[in-house]
């Protein structure tokens, strides 16, 4: 006869005693029961056979994610405040060879330490790809996958130079593992999207950033524009009070009190990422339409790192990007309400005012830095540089953008973008620079982190010279890498036939063979400047959704208060670019 009653025994807990639990390993949480917390694993997950899945990513646990990549067990307690995770942070483990996974995960996970974790970087170092990714792989399958994933994708980049058009074909060997372990990780992430605390929280924003750079890797950049917006969704979770009083965006870049050290610099991140992707265009949503800018002042004296001066001035460009969109949709709709414009006008001086300090500050840090101008610090406080001259530019332009001619008046703040690039161009080269990166003979220039780029694109679509967007077009063309969402092969290319089009004929057999190292000459400096009626006041770039997927470029100009709009496509079979039929009206 069966009993009616629950039994008793070690294996299962009474359901009179289930309760529902906040703190503990992961299988009590699932079982709804209390927690003894013991270290590695539980003693209620041992003592009853089962495999204690431990703290999230603080460590512990006992099951086979920590083995399979060797790091040692944690020991520590629940980490409940800011010093402890800036501790565990700098006492990451250097991880062995995975120890109980396949031969394969472990050759995959070998190149991501040795080879991704170093390059990615690039020449704003980050904790996350020194530290807290190893942390979060040692105790969170999803992120582990990820991490397998994107290492098979980015050396199937690095090794595979002839570009196969691998979308007619069933995946190869290699493709099949980054799939396989894509899929996965996609599955074990499931349970940290529900709402279960902070700690499922950052697992999620995590194992997304790692896909971000995943899809970039591959180039599949509208797939990873997704993942950047849920992540931004996400963002907002970790500290919801800060929303009451402005943007996280803003304020995460702060090393407050009142945020962790973690949940800092995973906000710095998607920050990051959301500026880079505003430069070429892409406005992914914010959760926040209205950024509060600068809320906390810039150092009274000097930065404390390029990274701090980095964030300072991701959020002027955060601010530029808000009020350039918002100035041209009313200028698109017509409404130009009074108050409106007055408050983007205030908008406007407030930016341009943060950049005069921003400039005082930075000036005052260069000279005293403790930095060669090899070293990385150097290089990257040389590209800041660049960027304070493209975002004075944007400043000074927003609100004048059907006005092309505008441009005009910056060309000698073009032209320093090239001599700067120049500098960039030779410092890149370095002995020491190379070092840093991790250079290898069959690694190729590709980073998760902005480089000189984007202000080069800039400069060949906005600065009508043309010998000077010429050599900014030729010198995008001298080293092809990707850096995040950017790819100077598809920048170049972009940036090229918007010149061809608005040219034309115009400077007939133009003499465009000058040395890349040197500045223009006087001669070239007197080229006389493009028709306005020529300029396109838009341009807008339909990235692909996959590596063998078209470029679409839409220009429109306005003519006699119409729009013409110019639509094309990349063929890649022959190199061209085709004209895309509009679709009508109606």
């Amino acid at each position: 006869m069966s009993s009616s009653l629950p039994s008793e025994s070690p294996c299962q807990e009474p359901t009179k005693r289930r309760r529902k639990v906040k703190t503990g390993c992961r299988t009590c949480k699932i079982r709804r029961v209390k927690c003894d917390e013991g270290r590695p694993a539980c003693h209620r997950c041992v003592s009853t056979g089962r495999v204690c899945d431990g703290y999230g990513i603080w460590g512990g646990g006992g099951n086979r994610y920590e083995q399979r990549i060797g790091a040692p067990v944690c020991t520590r307690k629940p980490i409940s405040n800011v010093n402890s995770i800036k501790l565990l942070i700098k006492k990451v483990p250097a991880f062995g060879p995975v120890k109980a996974a396949s031969a394969e995960e472990r050759e995959f996970f070998e190149w991501f330490k040795c080879r991704t974790s170093t390059k990615l970087p690039g020449a704003f170092g980050t904790s996350f790809w020194s530290s807290v990714v190893f942390q979060a792989s040692s105790s969170e399958p999803a992120v582990l996958h990820a991490v397998l994933a994107l290492s098979s994708a980015h050396k199937r980049k690095e090794l595979d130079s002839i570009g196969r058009d691998r979308s007619r074909v069933p995946p190869d060997k290699q493709e099949a593992f980054m799939l396989r372990q894509y899929s996965t990780a996609i599955g074990y992430l499931q349970p940290n999207l529900l709402p279960s605390g902070k700690g499922s929280v950052r697992v999620a924003l995590i194992t997304c950033l790692v896909f971000i750079f995943l899809e970039f890797v591959r180039g599949r950049y509208q797939a990873g524009c997704v993942h950047l917006e849920n992540g931004l969704r996400l963002i907002k979770d970790l500290e919801p009070a800060s929303r009451s009083n402005g943007s996280l965006l803003a304020k995460g870049t702060t090393r407050s009190a009142g945020i962790d050290s973690l949940d800092t610099s995973l906000t710095e991140l998607f920050t990051r990422l959301q500026v880079q992707a505003a430069m070429f265009g892409q406005h992914v949503r914010q959760y926040d339409p209205t950024p509060t800018l600068l809320e906390t002042a810039l150092p009274t004296l000097k930065f404390g790192s390029a990274n701090e001066a980095r964030n300072h001035l991701d959020m002027i460009f955060n601010g530029i990007s808000h009020i350039t969109e918002e100035y041209d949709r009313i200028s698109e709709s017509g409404s130009y309400a009074e108050g409106l414009q007055a408050l983007l006008c205030n908008d406007q001086a407030f930016i341009h005012a943060s950049l005069n300090a921003w400039l005082r500050t930075y000036e005052a840090t260069v000279p005293d830095a403790n930095f060669r101008k090899c070293s990385l610090e150097g290089f990257a406080y040389q590209l800041l540089r660049v960027y304070y001259t493209m975002a004075s530019i944007m400043t000074a332009t927003c609100r004048s953008l059907q006005c092309q001619v505008v441009f005009d008046l910056h060309t000698p703040k073009f032209l320093s973008i090239i001599d700067h690039s120049i500098q960039i161009s030779k410092a890149v080269s370095s002995p020491e620079i190379q070092a840093s990166w991790g250079s290898h003979p069959e690694m190729s220039a590709s980073t998760s982190d902005i480089g000189w780029i984007p202000p080069l694109y800039y400069t060949a679509l906005k600065c009508r010279n043309h010998c000077i967007r010429v050599q900014a077009v030729q010198m995008l063309q001298s080293r092809s890498h990707k850096e995040g969402i950017w790819d100077s092969k598809l920048a170049s290319s972009v940036a090229n036939e918007v010149i061809r089009i608005e040219e034309g004929d115009v400077y007939g057999e133009a003499r465009d063979t000058f040395p890349l190292d040197e500045l223009p000459g006087d001669d070239h400096l007197k080229t006389p400047m493009l028709p306005e009626t020529r300029r396109m006041q838009k341009v807008d770039v339909v990235l692909p959704k996959n590596d063998t997927d078209r470029i679409e470029l839409v220009c429109k100009r306005r003519n006699d208060g119409e729009w013409k709009v110019i639509h094309k496509a990349y063929d890649d079979s022959t190199g061209c670019w085709v004209h895309v039929p509009l679709k009508k009206k109606g």
